[in-house]
């Protein structure tokens, strides 16, 4: 799949040069609100895999479990070379390859992470199919972003779904009614 890259206004800049928040241009937003909707469709079933990797994913790696006993082609990894735009890996799995994609994440970032992140100002209506059920922050002091937000959504029409985006304090809130942006997006089918 051969996509024309989205440049942005860093590309060029050394690592050192980049700031600690990263504002994304509405191409590269609507881009990346694709690329979640095409994932969505995959996790709830409603597209498959293979469809959405012609349409927009690309083709992805299967990883070997860690149990070499175990089945192949449980994880799906998609690195950021798939993608129009720098900074986005994807890993889609389910519980054995018999059954359909329950899980997958998306992570976001900019070359300097954890030092920037992506500042998206997503529209409401990207949340619109799912409900708030908390946000809270969670300390860590062991993971690179050591106090990051976490806002957990079910889909509305089917609470099976659930949607669980990580973000920085500098980008999102709690006591806003959604995250504004994230570093890492799950989606989940029980």
């Amino acid at each position: 799949m051969t996509q024309k890259p989205i440049i942005n206004k860093y590309e060029d800049k050394d690592i050192l040069e980049l700031p600690s928040i990263v504002e994304l241009n509405e191409e590269e937003r609507s881009y990346l609100m694709g690329l979640v909707s095409s994932v969505h469709r995959v996790i709830d079933a409603s597209s498959n895999l293979e469809t959405e990797e012609s349409e927009i994913l690309g083709e992805g790696n299967f990883f070997w479990p860690k149990d070499p006993q175990a089945p192949v082609m449980r994880s799906k990894f998609y690195h950021e070379k798939n993608f129009r735009m720098r900074g986005i890996h994807i890993n889609i799995s389910r519980e054995d390859n018999a059954k359909k994609w329950n899980k997958a994440w998306i992570s976001a970032t900019p070359r300097n992470f954890p030092i920037g992140v992506f500042s998206m100002n997503l529209p409401a209506q990207f949340f619109d199919d799912y409900v708030l059920l908390r946000s809270e922050q969670e300390h860590r002091p062991e993971y690179r972003i050591k106090d990051p937000l976490i806002f957990v959504f079910a889909l509305k029409n089917n609470r099976k779904i659930s949607m669980k985006l990580e973000a920085r304090s500098d980008v999102a809130s709690v006591a806003d009614a959604y995250p504004k942006s994230f570093h890492l997006l799950v989606l989940e089918r029980e």
